[in-house]
């Protein structure tokens, strides 16, 4: 009678985690970095420029990063007003901080239009994101010491599935606030 060889069963279960590895690999998505990238810059460029008058608004680069079967995420801070400080004016009145809080809570708006927008735009630049995926932009809200808060958010979160935004740029625009998501954290 002869005798079967066994492969020892550390060597099977290598080889089994090797194939199901391989296999695994072939059909995952790989978002390149220079396609992040160029979304990146494109944000960079469009919140640089939100508002003429705050020349600084957009306060760190935008980063970004593809989670495997979730999605890209993008991230960057924001302070929506300048509080006027200079080396011309280096104290505040307490009615130039009013107006620095007023001038916060009339863009909230403004930006989570604009956010919702860049949402739509950053979709479409998306290419190897599958369409059941999700695209999210965070802002963060930078806030002066002596602000309180109250009012307005800390964060804002625009996110829905690269589908829903690409049917919206299909559309001209149509649908996208039943599309995007945007929450408001404090």
């Amino acid at each position: 009678m002869k005798k079967l060889i066994a492969l020892p069963s550390v060597l099977a279960v290598t080889l089994v985690a090797i194939s199901a590895a391989a296999a695994v690999a072939d059909t995952a998505t790989h978002v390149n970095r220079s396609v992040i990238r160029s979304v990146e810059n494109n944000l960079n460029e469009r919140f640089s420029r939100i508002w003429p008058d705050t020349p600084m608004a957009l306060t760190s680069h935008t980063r970004g990063l593809y989670l495997d079967g979730y999605g890209a995420v993008f991230t960057l801070e924001m302070n929506i007003a300048s509080d006027g400080v200079s080396l011309m004016t280096t104290n505040l009145t307490p009615q130039m901080k009013v107006q620095v809080k007023k001038l916060k809570i009339e863009r909230v708006p403004q930006l989570q239009k604009a956010l919702s927008q860049a949402l739509v735009d950053a979709a479409a630049s998306l290419d190897p994101v599958p369409l059941d995926e999700n695209v999210v932009i965070e802002i963060d809200l930078l806030r002066y010491t002596w602000e309180d808060g109250a009012g307005y958010p800390a964060e804002l979160l625009a996110q829905s599935t690269r589908r829903k935004l690409l049917d919206v740029k299909r559309a001209n625009g149509v649908g996208l606030e039943a599309a995007v998501h945007v929450t408001e954290r404090n």
